[in-house]
């Protein structure tokens, strides 16, 4: 059985949470919730995502909607080779948009990120 070097691995640990904290003048990371403090960065939230209708004919279209509050990007994929669809904003939150030629068995996958604050010295 392959033994682990502990001392290693908990000092790498350490030496990766002196970076974090180093990282700025301040001492202040705009992490949060990374030792159970609220996080002051509230992440981004989908509202609803949906759908309609949920059953198409064969060519059919239906129409994505979408609420998401608290990002700065949403972005909105198939999982489909033959229904390849995509789509991007940085400004509309609560939309529609809709999608037309569908051909089979589709998944839309809805993905909202937020940029962290960045902490920068000269």
């Amino acid at each position: 059985m392959k033994k682990h070097n502990t001392k290693r691995f908990l000092g790498g640990m350490v030496i990766s949470l002196f970076w974090l904290m180093a990282g700025c003048s301040d001492g202040i990371l705009p992490l949060g919730g990374i030792f159970g403090e609220e996080n002051p960065i509230p992440p981004p939230t989908i509202k609803d995502f949906k759908a309609d209708p949920l059953t198409v004919a064969y060519g059919g279209s239906t129409t994505l909607s979408w609420e998401v509050s608290d990002a700065d990007k949403v972005e909105i994929a198939s999982t489909s080779a033959t229904n390849k669809f995509s789509y991007s904003t940085d400004k509309d939150f609560k939309s529609k948009t809709i999608v037309e030629g569908l051909k089979e068995t589709t998944t839309f996958i809805l993905t909202a990120t937020k940029e962290a604050p960045k902490c920068e010295e000269e």
